[in-house]
């Protein structure tokens, strides 16, 4: 990914976080349940930081660990595969630059 294009979508996250236009969301649990039903447009994921834990993609709650536990997923890789899955787009950006602070941030299609 271009740093440039990546760095547009950043900004335009924030924008809309500002605005309230569109739906954005930075909480992990919304985030990942998200990425699952389809639901991102644009996913900014910040470099080297991984959430660990289990999504069965049902309508509970995600388990999630800061550090690697026995039978966890890296529940920030199965974020970026299922917005790409569905035709979303996904971002890594350094921590610094991240929209909103955190791990993980989305744009959403709808709530």
């Amino acid at each position: 990914i271009d740093p440039r294009v990546g760095e547009e979508r950043r900004k335009a996250f924030q924008n809309k976080a500002d605005d309230g236009g569109e739906p954005v969301t930075t909480f992990l649990q919304d985030v990942i349940r998200a990425a699952y039903e389809g639901r991102i447009a644009q996913l900014f994921v910040a470099k080297g930081q991984l959430v660990w834990g289990r999504y069965t993609a049902k309508p509970e709650e995600p388990v999630m660990h800061k550090q690697e536990e026995p039978g966890d997923d890296c529940l920030t890789n199965q974020a970026v595969v299922q917005t790409i899955l569905h035709g979303g787009e996904a971002y890594m950006v350094d921590q610094d630059k991240m929209p909103a602070g955190g791990e993980m941030a989305a744009v959403l299609r709808y709530s």
